[in-house]
């Protein structure tokens, strides 16, 4: 069936018209960009001419439509955060989103690793030997978050980093940071995050992977990595993640992407294998 060439341009001059300024947009905590013109579009020509011809009276004479208008979800506009395709609605005066994203500050995520041969093993992908069953997506922040836990239940400190090539810093006892070099524009240097650089992670998969001394050779993985050595206390280190709410700005300072943190000693040593078959 073929359109009616004068209803296709009335959804064009509607699309138009929410993409101005006399629209406010309102996202509703879900990190999204302004819904792309395709998008609108798409979701304008499923509805009649008559709400279609409405929408553009109120927006052309700012007096809001009694009943909001609903443009449905589109897997082209996910939230960033929570990963909700979240349907918009509009009376004309405001587009906006129905639901409210359930992490509007972002997702805190702290996991730990058990390292009680005294020695991390820092590397950028591990996963042919650490690795769960399932998937989420990292195109989210909670698809990075979920991973990131599957991945510590199995033994294995993974977090995203993106193509940053960051460095494992001591800044005291006990405790690191993983972090990026800064920029000087004005002198054309590097500025070194502060501590001791003890490791370096190439982030060819824009992640990284930290793992026990011993479960890494446990897992028959020595001779199949390149990886660095860090000497450290035996115990349970606590990472605190933040890297998952960052732009890449090229930062005129360091960035740290993580905390690590001695918080206790050794827990006894799991079989993470039995883990993976369950």
């Amino acid at each position: 069936m073929k359109m009616n060439e004068n209803f296709f341009m009335l959804s064009v001059k509607v699309t138009t018209a929410l993409e101005g300024k006399e629209v406010t947009f309102d996202a509703n905590g879900h990190k999204v960009l302004k819904l792309d013109t395709g998008v609108i579009l798409l979701e304008l020509m499923k509805l009649g001419e008559n709400t279609l011809r409405s929408i553009l009276h109120a927006i052309n004479s700012q007096v809001p439509l009694s009943d909001f208008v609903v443009l449905r979800g589109n897997v082209l506009i996910p939230c960033y955060t929570c990963g909700e395709e979240p349907d918009f609605e509009t009376n004309g005066l405001v587009l906006r989103a129905k639901s409210t994203c359930p992490y509007p500050d972002g997702i805190p995520l702290i996991f730990e690793l058990n390292v009680p041969s005294g020695v991390m093993i820092v590397a950028n992908d591990l996963r042919r030997h650490f690795d769960f069953q399932g998937y989420y997506s990292v195109n989210t922040v909670i698809g990075c978050v979920k991973t990131t836990k599957a991945m510590e239940a199995v033994g294995c400190a993974y977090a995203f980093v993106g193509n940053s090539c960051p460095g494992v810093y001591k800044t005291k006892e006990d405790t690191f940071v993983i972090a990026s070099m800064g920029y000087d524009r004005e002198t054309d240097k590097e500025i070194q995050p502060e501590g001791v650089h003890v490791a370096g992670i190439v982030t060819d998969l824009w992640w990284y992977s930290i793992v026990d001394g011993d479960e890494f050779a446990r897992r028959g993985c020595e001779g199949e990595y390149d990886v660095d050595r860090v000497q450290v206390r035996p115990g349970v280190y606590r990472f605190t993640h933040h890297s998952l709410d960052h732009e890449d700005n090229f930062e005129t300072q360091p960035f740290i992407y993580t905390l690590i943190e001695w918080v206790r000693p050794p827990d006894p040593v799991r079989d993470y294998q039995s883990v993976l078959k369950d």
